[in-house]
């Protein structure tokens, strides 16, 4: 959905496709918001298919590399190609390409700043379970050295990005990125001061599904929840799903 809110169309029927999804919904209520709608270049990775043994660190490797050659891929077809400079055409079929000398860790950064000249615009980018490349035995291996600086480069030392979102399902590897990328502000489900009232259920919300349960009358059991919502507006999702189940 983020994706598809800032992504700028290559054409009047993706616009079409894609603008919809947001008619009637708070997001598109707000001119602010509106303003930022459909204008970005948005790069999305997302690491979830990534089977990759723990410890073995060239798959993890290779994995990326072809995660990132499908990205140029996508956008070698949103751009007119031919105008960008030979060194750099040259440059992005090697990484699309995987061909070998390719250095993984600039590879996201060269491409905000070839997107920059057709978009005007920063690039927003966006990596969904980043988890899934991390693991403990990363952090004896030069693979970890690899995956730190491709965050950093990508995140801290890149004047071409707008903004970036780093979601994933367990709090590892971006802790111990240290002098890396270590300009995240953390968001969860149990502490997050900025989107807190993006997500859960407002208390009419919890009372439907308490409803659909046919245990809205129980009042014992609801206690607990009920409570919580007087104090906040919101309540975490985890919290109602489990008294649910």
């Amino acid at each position: 959905m983020i994706k598809d809110f800032f992504e700028k169309p290559v054409n009047e029927k993706e616009n079409e496709d894609k603008e919809f999804v947001f008619d009637g919904l708070e997001v598109s209520k707000d001119r602010k918001n509106m303003r930022h709608f459909h204008k970005y270049p948005v790069i999305y990775l997302n690491f979830k298919s990534n089977n990759s043994k723990e410890d073995d660190n060239s798959s993890i490797i290779n994995f990326l590399k072809t995660e990132i050659s499908s990205v140029f891929n996508y956008y070698k077809k949103r751009i007119d190609f031919n105008k960008l400079s030979k060194i750099q055409q040259e440059e992005w079929n090697k990484i699309e390409q995987k061909s070998d000398g390719v250095i993984l860790q600039n590879t996201i950064k060269f491409l905000c700043t070839c997107l920059k000249e057709f978009y005007k615009r920063n690039c927003i980018i966006l990596i969904d379970e980043y988890n899934k490349i991390f693991s403990e035995k990363l952090k004896s291996e030069s693979t970890f050295g690899t995956i730190q600086t491709f965050f950093s480069d990508t995140f801290k030392g890149n004047d071409y990005l707008h903004f970036g979102i780093v979601t994933g399902c367990l709090d590892i590897g971006l802790n111990e990125l240290n002098s890396g990328a270590n300009n995240f502000t953390k968001c969860s489900l149990l502490k997050d001061n900025y989107f807190s009232d993006c997500y859960g259920f407002t208390e009419d919300e919890l009372k439907n599904v308490l409803s659909n349960f046919n245990i809205s009358d129980s009042k014992e059991k609801s206690d607990d929840i009920e409570d919580g919502i007087k104090e906040r507006l919101k309540k975490n999702m985890v919290d109602i799903l489990v008294f649910l189940i």
